[in-house]
């Protein structure tokens, strides 16, 4: 059959769905149908190639409840392999139809011939890696449909994996973009940070934009043996940002927010977050409560001559990728990074794991490893890298805290923050608070929060701080952590027991 006409039969089968043109099963009639149509022995084939293309746009449902006849889609897939039996898209698409019919045994002889190469693309839609491993343990093993997937990996990579591989090397930025984020997610291949970042920026340094965000928020995260470098982040991140990446836009105003990586700067934050457009941004609202009217239109300004420069490069990226060495970063004021301290391997319960650490301050605040002193505003951070520990386990975070302020108003009140850095993602809050109650002007006692770690991660952070104020709103708060404590307990009972040990004198503000 000529490519014209299985363009045709494809197309108008398309065109006969009822969220279309078509009536309810209008389309399939017309796939019957064309089993006489075609030429002789690829009835069944163009049968199956319409099946195939009602699919790829829609849920891969049962054969019953869309009316499909499997015993014909099957004769037309096994008349095409026969023509094409090198072909890894007909192969899986055979063996997923099977799967979804109930075909064990087709299905078992398929996945043999699949091998550790599957072409996930073919697996469901959109493709999904959990798709084909919940398959293949169905087929492979006594699993029912439904059941959770395995662990499978594939040291060698999907087939989906092979041929994005010869497209990068071949220069391909998009594919070199993909490429990395099979390196990143480690769903389609052995997890690899190191070459998932340089696959980032074979396609960042051709001016992909996605690469670009994706390279910075490499750099930002700093997960093993990627070392965490701002400046790197900053640059990438500002460069996706100037050509309209709202992702970038939203990191640079949270790392100007927050004071992550970079001086807090209210006023950049509020701009930067001003620039996401692909949502409305809260900060925004947030932020503007703070500033004053001249403020405001000063950063008027700025915004009015940012967008004009996003708007313009977006324009000529229309045409060509912008060149990245060609965009001009301006000078930013990076905050000291924080050393990761590497704790050796552990016995639960562990010792205070903050024992030699080096906390990372912003103006306000000063310390050794187990006091900080900390006065409006001022905030110190920690990190320690721990080897991996059991699911389930909790963290005890503990001090003796002496705070006072001259007003009992949230301004100015101590609080926590405990992260888990996991590998590959943006960190994860498993605990945040105030230390003491907004309506507690003086505390002089203990402390502690106990929080359960509830997925796998690379380090944990620690952050203390004081809400921070307009210059005004400024009350000389001032508070003093001692004895500061963070142990890790195999379970969140040994924790709590062992908190009320540690900390029997607690109070109102724990």
């Amino acid at each position: 059959m000529s490519l014209i006409n299985q363009v045709y039969y494809l197309h108008k089968a398309v065109y006969l769905q009822p969220k279309w043109h078509g009536e309810e099963g209008e389309w399939q009639k017309f796939a019957q149908d064309c089993i006489q149509l075609a030429p002789p022995n690829e009835g069944n084939t163009v049968y199956m190639r319409i099946v195939q293309a009602i699919w790829d746009t829609n849920d891969r449902r049962s054969f019953d409840e869309y009316g499909i006849s499997w015993e014909i889609m099957k004769q037309g897939f096994i008349e095409a392999d026969r023509s094409f039996p090198n072909s890894p898209w007909l192969l899986n698409n055979f063996c997923s139809a099977a799967c979804i019919a109930g075909d064990k045994e087709t299905a078992r002889a398929l996945f043999k011939r699949i091998g550790d190469h599957p072409y996930i693309a073919a697996w469901y839609y959109p493709p999904r890696v959990s798709e084909y491993k919940k398959w293949r343990d169905w087929a492979l093993g006594d699993n029912e449909p439904g059941a959770k997937a395995s662990t499978l990996s594939f040291p060698g990579g999907t087939e989906d994996f092979r041929q994005t591989m010869l497209l990068a090397k071949e220069g391909d930025p998009e594919a070199q973009h993909k490429l990395g984020n099979f390196y990143l997610r480690g769903e389609q291949v052995v997890q690899d940070e190191t070459e998932a970042a340089k696959w980032f920026r074979k396609a960042a340094e051709q001016g992909h934009r996605g690469a670009e965000y994706a390279l910075g928020s490499i750099y930002f995260n700093g997960n093993s043996p990627i070392d965490r470098d701002y400046k790197e982040s900053t640059k990438w991140h500002y460069i996706a940002a100037i050509q309209g990446d709202s992702n970038a836009a939203s990191t640079l105003g949270g790392m100007y927010q927050e004071g992550y990586g970079l001086k807090k700067d209210i006023l950049k934050a509020y701009i930067w977050h001003s620039l996401v457009t692909q949502w409305k941004a809260p900060e925004v609202k947030e932020i503007a409560a703070k500033l004053t009217p001249q403020q405001l239109n000063q950063t008027e300004l700025e915004l009015k001559r940012m967008r004009d420069e996003i708007r313009a490069n977006m324009e000529a990226a229309e045409t060509r990728p912008l060149d990245p060495s060609k965009i001009k970063v301006p000078e930013m004021q990076y905050k000291k990074q924080i050393k990761t301290v590497l704790i050796p391997p552990v016995t639960l319960p562990t010792g205070n794991l903050l024992e030699g650490v080096k906390w990372q301050f912003t103006s306000g605040a000063q310390g050794n490893e187990n006091t900080l002193s900390m006065k409006d505003g001022g905030d110190g951070e920690a990190q320690i890298k721990i080897d991996p520990l059991p699911d389930g386990c909790c963290v005890l975070v503990g001090a003796r805290v002496r705070h006072s302020r001259q007003e009992a108003i949230i301004k100015g009140a101590p609080f926590y923050l405990v992260n888990l850095v996991n590998r590959g993602l943006n960190d994860m809050q498993i605990g945040a608070g105030l230390m003491v109650a907004p309506t507690v002007k003086e505390k002089d006692g203990n402390w502690y929060q106990v929080q359960p770690i509830l997925s796998s991660f690379e380090a944990i952070n620690l952050r203390f701080g004081t809400v921070e104020a307009r210059e005004e709103e400024k009350k000389g708060s001032n508070t003093v952590l001692s004895d500061i404590k963070m142990v890790i307990f195999q379970t969140c009972d040994e924790a709590k027991i062992a908190g009320e040990d540690l900390f029997k004198q607690s109070s109102s503000g724990r």
